[in-house]
């Protein structure tokens, strides 16, 4: 695990308010088509247009709160604004001694903690259409209450990765693959996407502001934990296939991937 630990503190709501106006103004000046457009509805019955103002106002959230905390310009315009892709607000920053571009990636989870087969999603189409980029950068927001996607978050700035470090780390998806998550389910990817474990971020600066002036901050670990197998065949480890084999004690499946994945599983459990 290269990730040692990263911080978290409550959303305000001025923040909050400031995103979701970028994000209004960017859906209703900006009708562009973006990941949603042709969508109906999702299974939550959500419109096309009220997923397009969710994805702009989590990736705009994002990238205020990394302003606020390193002390950046805030963005003027909404993540998407332009047509309605990955063209948020990029940051330069120093790390470890050298100035880097830093791209934001946002995204909201249900659970208060973090877990090891947590990941990042970087999605290829968007890597390709910022060449320019150094590190990803990841923010998890955790909301307060499901029932208003619009109000009280905790953000957990987790860590990030070098551009050149992500053949390395990431697992690649092609689109149309699956694989198992931890709610029980699969996840089906509809474009090809690499996937990086939260576990192996490296973890963030510290605050560039006073940590007294963030609500509620604390400093936090990322928990080992197991994922759930619900998908046939599929590795509940790394997502590869499972193979069934022959042993001294009677047929087990085994990862694919082995020996870099070694999960396996007795066949009387299938």
């Amino acid at each position: 695990m290269r990730n040692c630990g990263y911080f978290q503190f409550t959303v305000t709501d001025e923040q909050i308010s400031e995103a979701l106006r970028l994000a209004k103004y960017s859906i209703e000046n900006h009708p562009v088509q973006d990941v949603y457009a042709n969508d109906t509805a999702d299974t939550y019955g959500l419109s096309a247009e009220e997923r397009s103002l969710r994805y702009r106002f989590t990736g705009t959230l994002g990238e205020i709160l990394f302003a606020d905390v390193y002390g950046q310009s805030r963005p003027t315009r909404a993540f998407g604004a332009i047509d309605g892709q990955d063209h948020g607000k990029d940051f330069t920053f120093e790390m470890a001694g050298q100035i880097v571009i830093i791209d934001v990636k946002t995204m909201n989870r249900n659970s208060v903690n973090l877990y090891d087969y947590y990941v990042l999603d970087l999605p290829v189409y968007q890597m390709k259409k910022k060449p320019r980029t150094d590190r990803y950068f990841h923010i998890t927001l955790i909301p307060h209450d499901r029932s208003d996607f619009y109000k009280g978050y905790d953000a957990a700035f987790v860590g990030s990765i070098a551009k050149d470090e992500i053949n390395k780390y990431a697992q690649f998806f092609s689109a149309g693959s699956l694989r198992p998550n931890n709610r029980k389910t699969s996840v089906k990817f509809s474009r090809d996407t690499y996937e990086v474990k939260l576990s192996d971020l490296v973890s963030p600066p510290d605050p560039v502001v006073n940590v007294s002036s963030l609500n509620n901050f604390q400093k936090k670990t990322i928990f080992v934990g197991k994922r759930y197998n619900t998908v046939d065949n599929v590795c509940p480890l790394c997502g590869s296939q499972l193979v069934k084999k022959t042993g001294p004690y009677g047929e087990y499946m085994q990862c694919s991937n082995y020996p870099t994945c070694r999960y396996r599983k007795s066949c009387k459990a299938y």
